[in-house]
C-alpha cells in the first residue's frame, strides 16, 4: 500500500483523543458553590495533600 495509503498516510491525518464519561461520583461542584470557588477549594486540598506525601 505504500507510505501513502498505507498506516502511515492515516496517521498524518488523525490525532489521538480521549473520550471520558463520568459516571459514579461528579467532579463538577455541588449545588450552591460556583465552579471560581470550588476550583479554589479543589486546587488548596491537592496543594495539602502534595505537600504531605512530600515530607
Amino acid at each position: 500500500m505504500g507510505w501513502r495509503r498505507g498506516r502511515e498516510g492515516i496517521l498524518k491525518y488523525t490525532e489521538t483523543q480521549t473520550v471520558a464519561e463520568q459516571r459514579l461520583v461528579p467532579v463538577g461542584p455541588p449545588p450552591g458553590i460556583t465552579n471560581e470557588r470550588y476550583t479554589r477549594l479543589v486546587k488548596g486540598a491537592l496543594r495539602l495533600i502534595g505537600r504531605r506525601t512530600l515530607s
